[in-house]
């Protein structure tokens, strides 16, 4: 039985020299009744198709017995087992046809006698050629709610959901939906971003604006030079400050700021802001809150190692012997970084810091940041009392942003 409610019936009836000249099809109960009886004609296709519902035939597992006969009223039967079952009863409720606050639900129903086992839920936008979200539920979700971290709704758009489920025997159903979004978004907010130069950290404010509807708050985050974004703080209450531990040094970066309503509307300004620096920062702990800066007589390297492997091939002399390089996606980034301090305080500082966390963060003044297992090294020249010089080994490790 086919998705659409219809049964298909193909079979071989004889050959040319039969004679066969008609067909009959029955459809028959478990206790032998004949639920229904074609009559039909003998074409180059052998074949029968009829929808169930529209032929009284009821649900349920039947005998289909194909007979093929000539003229002489003569014929045998051939037979087969088919169970037929309606598909699924799926009608969205809801949204209707506008929706003016977010997040919002979409809900529906969906019914069948052999139960729902999967369902599946789709949002496009404009049209069915923009897919902006895709859900599989369980069979019993009648509802899923969506939010502005779910879709980057645009106001006064036109989007489509459509809802699907499967039934207990495989049979699919959907409902489709067209909706509008329309709500009044809140004041741009006012920002305020600076540096705390002791800790090399971006520190942002943000500010309700004047009007209706009141901000509840504020999503805050970070668009770096290379385009990758990271949320900061998302639950930001107007006034309060946050502070971004790990913006890139010396090179501009972008604060994207949203106010969101209490109903879920939002509205979205951006500020950019540098950090400027002249020395290497490195941050330690979870949330990089521990700092040590490098600012007096910094020195650097640093290099990248692709990965791959080299073979010699026997070709022959050709290329003077030498091997082809295969490159792989490895990459090793490794260096070293130094500095002079005056007294052992700070000294000391780094050797506890790094026994106790030996993955931190480091960042160049030139916009470079690497998290990174860092071994650090003292020595001390006596001809200058007090003053050490601070060298720091470090291997690049994936890196992660700051909890």
């Amino acid at each position: 039985m086919s998705s659409t409610g219809e049964v298909y019936i193909i079979w071989v009836c004889g050959t040319s020299t039969d004679n066969v000249t008609g067909c009959k099809v029955e459809f028959v109960t478990e206790n032998q009744t004949v639920a229904y009886t074609a009559e039909g004609s003998r074409s180059s296709r052998w074949w029968w198709r009829g929808t169930p519902s529209l032929l009284g035939i009821a649900n349920g597992t039947y005998t289909v017995r194909v007979y093929g006969y000539n003229n002489d009223g003569n014929g045998d039967a051939a037979t087969a087992t088919v169970s037929i079952y309606d598909a699924p009863v799926v009608n969205i409720i809801s949204p209707t046809s506008t929706v003016d606050a977010l997040p919002f639900a979409v809900t529906w129903s969906a019914s069948d006698d052999t139960g729902i086992s999967e369902q599946q839920l789709w949002v496009y936008f404009e049209d069915l050629s923009n897919l902006v979200l895709y859900r599989v539920l369980d069979g019993d979700a009648r509802t899923s709610v969506i939010g502005i971290e779910d879709v980057a709704f645009e106001n006064d758009s036109e989007y489509i959901v459509i809802v699907g489920a499967f039934n207990g025997v495989g049979l699919y159903a959907s409902d489709t939906r067209s909706f509008t979004t329309h709500w009044v978004a809140p004041p741009l907010p006012t920002v305020t971003v600076i540096t705390d130069t002791g800790a090399m950290a971006a520190t942002i404010t943000p500010t309700a604006g004047a009007g209706t509807p009141a901000t509840d708050h504020f999503i805050i985050m970070r668009v770096n030079p290379d385009g990758t974004r990271w949320v900061i703080a998302d639950d930001v209450e107007p006034g309060e400050s946050v502070t971004d531990p790990l913006p890139p040094l010396g090179v501009e970066c972008t604060y994207s700021i949203t106010a969101v309503t209490d109903t879920g509307t939002t509205s979205v300004t951006t500020v950019t802001h540098t950090v400027e620096s002249s020395s290497w920062t490195l941050n330690f702990g979870a949330n990089a809150s521990e700092v040590i800066t490098g600012r007096f007589n910094p020195k650097t390297s640093w290099s990248i190692e692709q990965g791959g492997a080299a073979y010699h091939f026997a070709d022959g002399g050709m290329g003077n012997g030498l091997p082809v390089w295969y490159s792989t996606t490895d990459r090793d980034i490794s260096g070293s970084v130094s500095w002079d301090v005056v007294g052992k305080e700070q000294v000391n500082r780094i050797n506890a810091l790094s026994l106790r966390y030996p993955v931190g963060w480091l960042r160049d003044p030139f916009g470079n940041r690497w998290r990174a297992h860092i071994v650090p090294k003292f020595s001390r020249n006596h001809n200058l009392g007090r003053v050490w010089q601070v060298s720091i080994d470090w291997d690049a490790v994936r890196f992660e942003e700051a909890w």
